[in-house]
């Protein structure tokens, strides 16, 4: 398989970070999860991290224009000379170009997997992990807002994605082994 920056996308709750944390596993790939590095820097006492930490806590989505930085950093420790595997970004359009740069510089090919679950579905299960994580970021009222920023500003990066490179399409409403049986299915992997 040539080098290639695999995005994993799909609503809170869908389970893309355990999918991309297992289709990195499998391909021996560096895993970028957008959420747990933001949630690291978030603890830091840096300027980023504390406007990262306020973005975090009120539902809205970090700004643009630090996920090149973010980016560059993991890749300067991480070797992606055979691709990478990345949940959660881009997730705005205004962040298609650094996709784009990103997968120019390294010559990699890009390949988007959406798992797709029901509303219903993502809130239930973000209430089930407020309740088993103690997430506190997971309330009703910013599950509310993040489902609907999904809506709005996701969901048009996916039809971008879908016009511009390969986007495969999988069901993310069975059990998280067979979701991840048809993602390897649909990358055409053995899960061995």
């Amino acid at each position: 398989m040539p080098s290639t920056v695999f995005l994993v996308f799909g609503p809170q709750g869908s389970g893309k970070s355990t999918q991309g944390e297992r289709l990195a596993a499998k391909l021996n790939l560096p895993f970028f999860d957008t959420g747990a590095e933001l949630r690291r820097l978030a603890t830091e006492p840096t300027e980023i991290g504390q406007h990262i930490k306020a973005q975090m806590s009120s539902g809205g989505l970090v700004d643009s224009q630090y996920f090149e930085q973010i980016i560059a950093e993991f890749v300067n420790i991480h070797d992606i000379s055979r691709g990478i595997v990345m949940d959660g970004f881009p997730r705005v359009e205004e962040q298609t170009w650094v996709l784009e740069k990103f997968a120019k510089l390294h010559d990699m090919k890009v390949i988007g997997v959406l798992i797709q679950i029901s509303d219903e579905t993502s809130r239930a299960r973000l209430q089930l992990r407020a309740q088993t994580e103690h997430r506190q970021d997971d309330t009703d009222a910013i599950i509310t807002k993040r489902l609907a920023t999904y809506q709005r500003e996701t969901v048009p990066v996916i039809s971008y994605l879908k016009e511009h490179y390969q986007l495969l399409e999988i069901d993310g409403e069975p059990g998280v082994d067979a979701v991840t049986n048809k993602l390897f299915q649909a990358l055409n992997l053995t899960n061995g």
